[in-house]
């Protein structure tokens, strides 16, 4: 069998297309999330740019903050998403907290969904791919 070479061109490529797919589907959850929690409608073009920031400020928060401890850092990462999740929604912090609590368990479902399926698929063509092969 050939050994395949990638170029670093199509790792680029690669990344930003599932940094959208990944946008999008943030962006579902957190848009869908809004609307439970909070009876908001909001575009999904919002709950994209709310995933987004929140996921900046919790990384950024979290290097900073784990030098103390990993514990301490998680807690004030935490705090740091729900804070802008609370601002950019214009909610209070109970609703950021529920905003939260509830886009990860829809998200938690959607990419349960999408492994399932996709897994299914490719299970599916490696063993055609395989049967063929033989």
């Amino acid at each position: 069998m050939p050994i395949i070479t990638i170029s670093p061109a199509l790792y680029v490529i690669v990344f930003f297309i599932t940094l959208i797919i990944g946008l999008i589907i943030d962006g579902f959850a957190i848009k869908l999330s809004v609307s439970l929690v909070t009876g908001k409608k909001i575009h999904l073009s919002r709950g994209m740019l709310v995933s987004l920031v929140s996921i900046i400020i919790f990384a950024i928060l979290f290097v900073i903050f784990s030098l103390f401890t990993p514990v301490v850092g998680f807690i004030v990462a935490l705090l740091g998403m729900i804070y802008v999740i609370k601002n950019m929604v214009r909610t209070t912090w109970l609703g950021g907290f529920g905003i939260a609590i509830v886009a990860w368990i829809i998200l938690v479902v959607m990419y349960a969904i999408i492994f399932f399926v996709f897994g299914q698929f490719a299970a599916l063509s490696m063993h055609f791919t395989h049967n063929f092969m033989l």
